[in-house]
């Protein structure tokens, strides 16, 4: 990383001002509301089930529907920090993310 301290922390070239662009951009705001009702729509449906007795809680597909809407969560509460914590950050050197991979799909 560089000596200067008034250097932005980068993140695979991604800046926090970057992260906020991206994180309030229309369809991000759509992609959030989405993950939030999906969420709800699933916690609803296992809760149904559940009552109903066609569910229990250790059952694999309760456990699937669990961590489906965990990680929607992580996506919807996703911040900057995250990305430093687990990549780490650099100065656009090249040296980024080490010890942890590389984001993978397209890179635009």
């Amino acid at each position: 990383m560089a000596d200067n301290p008034d250097a932005p922390i980068l993140v695979h070239g991604m800046s926090a001002q970057d992260f906020g662009l991206w994180r309030n951009h229309p369809v991000t705001r759509l992609i959030h509301k989405f993950l939030r009702d999906k969420k709800a729509f699933v916690q609803e449906s296992v809760s149904e089930q559940f009552l109903a007795g066609t569910l229990g809680l250790g059952d694999d597909e309760a456990q699937c529907l669990r961590g489906q809407m965990i990680e929607m969560q992580e996506l919807i509460d996703l911040e900057f920090a995250h990305l430093v914590t687990f990549y780490g950050s650099n100065d656009g050197d090249g040296d980024e993310g080490a010890g942890h991979p590389e984001p993978e799909g397209p890179q635009d």
